[in-house]
């Protein structure tokens, strides 16, 4: 069970940037600004290093749809061990 995570996922927050997005700056702005991305990398690091060094797992399914975003603290979470081993 995880806390409710207000974005939803990294998929849905992509896909609502590319329909606010004028089709002509595409090409000139990033979707989502460089450091928004390296903390949610950071954040998905140490969550596969917990994984794979506290619980001996593997995720096997890392996505955009599987990784869930909180917007006041802008915590990135991995969700969906269904086929983790």
């Amino acid at each position: 069970m995880m806390e409710y995570m207000d974005c939803g996922s990294l998929e849905t927050i992509i896909a609502v940037e590319k329909q606010c997005q004028n089709p002509a700056d595409r090409l000139v702005k990033a979707l989502i600004p460089e450091f928004v991305i390296a903390r949610f990398a950071w954040h998905i690091l140490q969550a596969l290093n917990h994984l794979h060094n506290e619980r001996k797992q593997i995720h096997r399914d890392i996505k955009p749809d599987n990784i869930l975003v909180e917007s006041t603290l802008g915590i990135a979470k991995l969700s969906d061990f269904g086929i983790s081993k």
